[in-house]
């Protein structure tokens, strides 16, 4: 739940959601700022759990609104010790690790499998890393501007090239259509992808 936290409400999806909720004179702020505002407000809270089964999992309309199903609830002292964390996702890791280091001797399961559960509580741990990468790295701002300046002039001088290359009433505009909104259709795509963890159809679910 906390990994999966942490990648739903990275610094991407925070941009997205000024983006669409923000004024426009609010947009550009730095990283600083940005993680001194959570820290501030919702930043340091921990997501909302419930106990149930891992089936009943859903997210609901807002990426920072959203409840996670576990096994069994965390104790007092557990809570606190997450809400102070500034790692809640190795904080869980050490727990994780440091419990099955206890009851290691009690197990009827050989060493070389047991060694398995370490190995990939570190792969997935690595998986992890790298989502959050890219949850937390936008797009460099200056390169998203220029790609938007060269489609537009590139929207204004299609007609003019297609038209002196087809010379056809017909032609000309099927394929100043075709060849435009095939362009634009990568450029929204490279958007939708800049943030593939958060609520859009299109993203990858974390359910």
């Amino acid at each position: 739940a906390m990994a999966a936290n942490e990648i739903h409400n990275g610094d991407v999806q925070e941009m997205d959601v000024r983006l669409s909720q923000g004024k426009r004179s609010g947009q550009i702020t730095r990283r600083r700022d940005l993680h001194k505002k959570q820290a501030m407000t919702l930043g340091r809270a921990i997501p909302s759990l419930q106990e149930g089964c891992s089936t009943s999992q859903t997210f609901g309309e807002s990426g920072f609104e959203t409840s996670y199903v576990v096994k069994k609830f965390p104790t007092p002292a557990e809570v606190g010790a997450l809400e102070a964390s500034p790692d809640r996702v190795h904080l869980s890791m050490t727990w994780m690790i440091k419990t099955m280091t206890i009851v290691q001797p009690m197990l009827s399961t050989p060493p070389p499998i047991q060694s398995r559960m370490y190995q990939e509580l570190s792969s997935g741990y690595i998986h992890f890393t790298n989502a959050k990468k890219v949850s937390d790295v936008p797009f460099p701002f200056p390169y998203a501007q220029l790609l938007a300046i060269m489609l537009i002039v590139f929207s204004i001088m299609l007609p003019i090239y297609i038209a002196a290359f087809t010379k056809s009433y017909i032609l000309g505009p099927l394929l100043t259509f075709m060849a435009f909104h095939g362009i634009a259709c990568i450029n929204r795509a490279a958007v939708i992808l800049e943030n593939p963890f958060g609520k859009d159809m299109d993203d990858i679910s974390l359910e």
